[in-house]
């Protein structure tokens, strides 16, 4: 056997060959419940803040209160369906690393167990043992994270989470993007890189175990829906009585602050704005620096301002 990893702590989840690729033994619904108790490889992104479809209320909603915006779609099952394409594709693209290709068990950290890990295929070859991330963008929203030789952040976050947990040296991320075109980078970090990753994620479990809302919160609009998923509806006539309460006296002077700020700024947009028609005039457009400023004649018969740069 190829791997002797005394990290894999759940023979159960062994994945099983099929004929679109891997599936647990588990259910889909004993499978979404052991996620529940740890933070996965898809989670990684948000303790290094560059997830860009997760936040950590997302997190917080998900692995404590048992609710979650779940991804279904076709994305999802080309994903699921092209993934051991993916893995051949490494092989031929990594013959030296991947020369022998592994199904590995879910694995959790040997010091942090809610550190869990189920890695899309291992490898060995002249380097040792690694891993194999397969991944598919087919959209052009996809694809853009990977022009220019990238990797998108919470991509590499997911393989460095793997290379912690399992305690190997290097790994392989393999992407099919539109076009079609073929992606593919070694990724061999440092101690000192993956050693931030864990106290990161550590922090972020903490919050999560103990409901530190003060280090989730955060100003992103993904938190404010994660918050509309934790809170659904009201309950009539409940009320809560805030007015002893520090952090709600500075989060309600804040958002004062900011309105007023706010109302500064949009009125300064404003006498900014009409200006700018005072010198237009009867004009459709004016040109300024790198801008291009109109104030046409709508069909209704008003007048529509807009400012654009065309640099």
């Amino acid at each position: 056997m190829l791997w002797e990893l005394s990290r894999m702590n759940f023979p159960e989840m062994k994945k099983q060959p099929t004929k679109h690729g891997y599936q647990s033994r588990m259910s889909r619904r004993a499978w979404l419940e052991l996620r529940r108790q740890g933070l996965g490889g898809s989670d990684a992104g948000v303790a290094l803040g560059c997830h860009p479809f997760k936040s950590p209320m997302d997190l917080y909603i998900d692995k404590k209160k048992g609710k979650s915006k779940e991804v279904k779609g076709l994305a999802v099952t080309l994903g699921n369906d092209l993934e051991p394409f993916v893995i051949k594709k490494a092989q031929e693209i990594y013959p030296d690393r991947c020369r022998e290709i592994q199904e590995l068990q879910i694995m959790s950290h040997p010091d942090h167990p809610w550190m869990m890990a189920t890695v899309d295929a291992g490898a060995f070859g002249d380097k040792g043992p690694g891993i194999i991330e397969a991944k598919t963008a087919l959209s052009k929203f996809g694809a853009l994270g990977w022009i220019n030789g990238a990797i998108p952040p919470h991509y590499r976050a997911q393989v460095l989470h793997y290379l912690a947990v399992s305690g190997l040296s290097w790994g392989v991320i393999v992407a099919l993007t539109e076009g079609p075109a073929w992606h593919h980078h070694v990724i061999e970090p440092d101690p000192e890189e993956l050693q931030d990753l864990i106290e990161k994620e550590s922090r972020l479990w903490r919050a999560i175990q103990e409901d530190d809302f003060a280090f989730l919160l955060d100003e992103t609009d993904r938190c404010a829906d994660a918050l509309g998923l934790l809170y659904p509806s009201h309950v009539d006539e409940k009320e809560i009585d805030l007015r002893d309460n520090e952090r709600a006296q500075k989060a309600i002077d804040q958002y004062f602050t900011s309105k007023g700020f706010e109302k500064a700024a949009s009125e300064d947009k404003r006498e900014a704005e009409n200006i700018l028609k005072s010198l237009i005039g009867d004009c459709e457009r004016a040109y300024l620096g790198s801008c291009e400023i109109t104030w046409k004649t709508t069909s209704r018969g008003a007048r529509r301002f807009l400012v654009k740069e065309t640099k």
